[in-house]
């Protein structure tokens, strides 16, 4: 006689079935004496398995939206940004480097935020960043405020960005879905320039009006995200993703000393 016991564990991020099969002993194979066979399957999420996907997903689309009207807003700013700090180009240039001190800062502490606040930490910290950076460049500080705010700003997208693309790249057809993160991502670097242009050479604005729009975006964002992804706690977090290595310290300085985040990183920068 066969028996099956069958256990479901269902985590955040995948659900694991185990499958035990005893032989007619009790205690493994009936002929050769041996232990039963246990097999372990998992299962991946996808966009609307479980259902609350399908929210976090439109989340996460509204938070790209978001990021790629703020990279793309830059250069389109720069020509007036000159003009009203009444500053060089290549001082005015500086802000460009304020996205990659923001990104390398969030690249540091991602893992940590995760760690101890889960998603819900990414979904707050994030969207607030924007929130924070945009609403502090609305009222046009001094320069070099400026360029420390676009450091804010540019924490945020590194968060998200990091956060909601590998929480995507383990679900099922991961393919498809960041196709389509990506491509609002783009649309939303589409549409900023031409607005942010727009509302300063036809409706005769200042250069900060822009941020005006990216506040309300920003608030929506944060609304949205922290609505969709508030039950996925640093604990949950925690289970869902177990060290699998014996090594210790710091899950960041082990993916440093992996080689292939130094390929990867160096494929980016080409």
């Amino acid at each position: 006689m066969t028996t099956r016991t069958i256990e479901t564990v269902d985590t955040s991020s995948r659900t694991s079935i185990q499958l035990q099969v005893q032989g007619q002993d009790g205690n493994g194979d009936a002929h050769l004496g041996l232990p039963g066979p246990t097999t372990a399957v998992t299962s991946l999420q996808t966009w609307n398995n479980p259902r609350i996907n399908i929210w976090r997903i439109l989340a996460t689309f509204v938070g790209f939206i978001i990021m790629g009207a703020n990279d793309a807003a830059y250069g389109a700013l720069i020509p007036y940004l000159e003009t009203y700090y009444d500053l060089t180009y290549t001082v005015v240039s500086l802000v460009f480097l304020s996205p990659l001190v923001g990104y390398t800062t969030s690249a540091l502490l991602n893992n940590l935020i995760h760690m101890k606040l889960g998603q819900r930490g990414v979904a707050i910290i994030g969207p607030g960043a924007h929130l924070l950076a945009y609403i502090a460049i609305a009222v046009h500080p001094p320069y070099p405020v400026l360029v420390v705010v676009f450091i804010i700003a540019g924490f945020g997208n590194g968060l998200e960005d990091a956060a909601w693309n590998a929480w995507i790249g383990n679900m099922a057809s991961a393919n498809e879905v960041l196709g389509f993160l990506h491509g609002f991502y783009g649309l939303g670097a589409t549409l900023s320039p031409l607005i942010a242009t727009t509302m300063i050479t036809k409706g005769h604005m200042q250069w900060y009006s822009f941020y005006y729009i990216m506040i309300g975006g920003a608030a929506i964002e944060l609304a949205v995200s922290v609505a969709a992804f508030w039950p996925e706690t640093g604990a949950k977090f925690r289970d869902a993703n177990p060290r699998t290595t014996g090594k210790k310290g710091g899950r960041t300085r082990e993916a440093l000393s992996n080689r292939v985040t130094w390929i990867c990183s160096l494929f980016l920068l080409v």
